[in-house]
């Protein structure tokens, strides 16, 4: 967790929104655990943060930025097992 909270929260739905310094913070409201965070490198640190038409957008000096939603990664599924070959031994021969 970032050491200053350099911007008023600001809650929406389950969340949680803070900025410190250049970074965007979403936290979940129940527990606290981090989401997801954003570095913004806009040089002197961001100032505003607010839900505009349900959109995120912080700014700072001369800079207005839209933060996109965060979908967290999935796991990729692991590849299904291959199907046993049959044992030559035991499978019918082919009819000729």
């Amino acid at each position: 967790m970032p050491r200053e909270i350099t911007v008023a929260p600001v809650v929406h739905g389950s969340s949680v929104y803070f900025v410190a310094g250049d970074v965007v913070y979403r936290v979940d409201a129940a527990t606290g655990a981090i989401c997801w965070k954003q570095t913004l490198n806009v040089g002197g640190g961001l100032t505003d943060l607010a839900f505009v038409d349900g959109v995120l957008r912080v700014s700072g000096p001369n800079v207005l930025v839209r933060v996109m939603e965060r979908e967290p990664p999935v796991e990729p599924k692991p590849p299904a097992p291959a199907a046993p070959k049959p044992d030559p031994m035991t499978a019918p021969s082919p009819i000729r």
